[in-house]
């Protein structure tokens, strides 16, 4: 009985202290968005990050979602280079204002890129 008394005692406090430390980092984040994928296994010729729902691109609604969270400082949108300006345009169009930067990525998932300077 009374090693799982301890036991539990130790993990609260350490739960709590963590808490406390997640609490003091969250006041500011920024979030990395990859959406530099083809979509060649889905067997379309859109990109899947836009193709359309509910008559918008799913990069907007993933966009939008991160631009609604409160904690929620800054966003480095990472696509492909011949879809840098259309996510621009994208973040234009629908007022997404935590978007920094919009990168590219590499060929693929297994080549990335190195100009990732932001990091």
């Amino acid at each position: 009985m009374i090693g799982r008394g301890a036991k539990k005692r130790g993990t609260f406090r350490f739960a709590a202290s963590k808490s406390r430390q997640v609490d003091q980092l969250t006041d500011k984040l920024g979030v990395v968005i990859v959406a530099a994928g083809k979509g060649t296994r889905m067997g379309t010729k859109e990109s899947k990050q836009y193709l359309l729902l509910q008559n918008k691109p799913i990069i907007v609604h993933t966009l939008e979602l991160f631009e609604r969270i409160e904690a929620v400082d800054s966003i480095v949108l990472v696509t492909g280079e011949d879809d840098i300006g259309r996510c621009e345009g994208y973040i234009a169009e629908y007022g997404i204002s935590k978007v920094k930067q919009v990168i590219s990525g590499g060929k693929n998932a297994r080549t990335p890129s190195t100009g990732g300077s932001w990091l």
